[in-house]
């Protein structure tokens, strides 16, 4: 038996990211990743609730923003690829040309 496709619902399955190409997200994506990278340095060298140069903010503010951003790119993603594999199943129809 074959997975339904589960529907969306218009204006709570928004991301925030459906118009940026999927190419970009994965940039936005790995960027994102490298930036956890820098903030997971700043825990590990105890500076991560100091502020930065000219009063940026601390490490433990952008993380927090750079998980929420994260969560919707990834989101955004996983979407898609459920989409794309909906298509390639025969369970969704193609979008018109």
């Amino acid at each position: 038996m074959a997975a339904e496709r589960p529907a969306r619902v218009p204006g709570l399955d928004v991301t925030g990211f459906e118009g940026a190409s999927t190419a970009a997200l994965r940039t936005i994506r790995s960027n994102l990743l490298d930036g956890l990278d820098a903030v997971a340095g700043h825990l590990a060298a105890g500076t991560f609730d100091t502020c930065g140069p000219r009063g940026a903010a601390p490490p433990s503010q952008s993380g927090r923003l750079t998980l929420a951003l994260l969560a919707g790119v990834t989101a955004e993603l996983a979407d898609r690829e459920r989409e794309s594999w909906h298509v390639r199943q025969g369970l969704a129809e193609t979008p018109a040309a």
